[in-house]
């Protein structure tokens, strides 16, 4: 069967997670309402299409530091954050910190990293190990108009109001890697739920660049 439109189309079943149809059909895809996602029946059980959803891009637009709020919810456990920051006039790290109401926690925060400079274009050991109590430092963002650096976070129950045990880390909020900075992986020993970041950094210079905030669907 052949569908084709040019001006219309196909609509799925429409539902919440609390109203999906009582008695599925394996292969039934509904629109989900309240987790803005497209569910599938498995069999057994309802599951998204994808397993990454989309919940937000923001644009860094000549700025030192950006605040992105309301991107932690019940919805999902972890979250999966990429950034991308365009050359600046200074070298310098980039971090982050997690918010509440828009307002930074700025104390309790550990990290172990490889911090590299790649703005010469060749990998320099800046360090290794690195944390500062302050913030996690996600990388070094390089001071060539022509380089971007580019990161991918993986937060961990950063909603949860409760101390959330990964990789053997009794309270990891994140792990990550760069093109410009090596990885990392660091943690908040609070039990504050937290509800989005602030992305800054170092020399506060203005930098550009997007930040996109994806949700990983529930088991």
């Amino acid at each position: 069967m052949t569908i084709s439109a040019t001006t219309q189309g196909l609509r799925m079943g429409v539902a919440t997670s609390t109203s999906r149809p009582t008695v599925p059909f394996d292969g039934q895809v509904i629109s989900e309402t309240d987790t803005d996602s497209l569910q599938v029946y498995k069999g057994s059980a309802w599951a998204p299409v994808s397993g990454l959803q989309f919940i937000s891009k923001t644009t860094i637009t000549s700025t030192a530091a950006t605040t992105i709020s309301n991107i932690f919810t019940s919805t999902y456990n972890d979250y999966r954050i990429n950034i991308t920051i365009g050359g600046v006039t200074d070298s310098n790290k980039l971090r982050m910190q997690l918010t509440t109401g828009g307002t930074p926690v700025t104390s309790g925060y550990a990290a172990g990293c490889f911090i590299g400079d790649y703005s010469s274009g060749a990998p320099t050991l800046l360090n290794y190990g690195y944390g500062e109590s302050a913030n996690l430092v996600l990388g070094y963002v390089p001071n060539s108009t022509t380089q971007n650096a580019n990161i991918f976070l993986d937060c961990y129950g950063p909603q949860a109001t409760q101390k959330t045990a990964i990789n053997g880390l009794t309270t990891s909020v994140w792990s990550g890697a760069a093109n410009a900075g090596g990885m990392f992986q660091g943690f908040l020993d609070a039990t504050t739920s937290y509800d989005g970041i602030k992305i800054y950094n170092s020399a506060g210079t203005a930098m550009t660049g997007t930040v996109t905030v994806y949700g990983y669907a529930k088991a």
